[in-house]
């Protein structure tokens, strides 16, 4: 469970600089999941401090991903645009396939807080066809085409494109239909 107090008890046990950043990424998420963004910003931004003393990568991918939502949400667009910048150049590093659905996924995420569904379309429909040409399993690939598409079908109806969002809840439908035979 990755509750606020949860990782306050992390932050009293953490030993190094990576627990510490850890401990303060769960705390901020916490804060975000509160809408308390300006103090989720504080502790990513503490998170970050710390991860920048140690090597690793992926909790420094977090906490960019969620400081572009965050410093979004909270009317800092800016900063926003700054961590999209450096999530991007970070993302270099990474293979084909992680590089992507990260960038599409935070993308379209910019744009739903942004409240321009129809931008949100391109992203997701990359997000989608990535996942199904993907080398996970087809159990993994059906249970995220049910969350892409229906993130897909949000979009379309914020952007009044009733066809398509009738078209992909029917595709919802015969992929609920995968999951609940399961």
């Amino acid at each position: 469970n990755y509750s606020y107090e949860n990782g306050l008890t992390m932050l009293k046990l953490a030993k190094d600089d990576y627990e510490k950043a850890l401990s303060y990424t769960i705390m901020a998420e916490s804060k975000y999941k509160d809408a308390d963004f300006l103090k989720a910003i504080s502790l990513f931004e503490l998170g970050e401090q710390h991860i920048k003393k140690t090597d690793d990568f992926n909790i420094k991918l977090r906490i960019l991903t969620n400081q572009v939502s965050t410093y979004r949400r909270a009317g800092l667009i800016v900063n926003s645009d700054q961590k999209w910048k450096e999530l991007q150049k970070a993302t270099e590093k990474i293979d084909h396939y992680n590089k992507y659905y990260i960038l599409y996924s935070t993308e379209a995420k910019i744009y739903d807080i942004d409240n321009e569904p129809c931008k949100a379309i391109a992203p997701r429909k990359k997000y989608h066809e990535l996942i199904q040409n993907s080398d996970n399993g087809q159990e993994f690939k059906t249970r995220f085409a049910f969350s892409t598409l229906a993130q897909l079908a949000y979009s379309y109806i914020g952007c009044n494109k009733y066809n398509e969002a009738r078209s992909t809840v029917k595709e919802l439908e015969q992929i609920r239909t995968k999951i609940d035979d399961k």
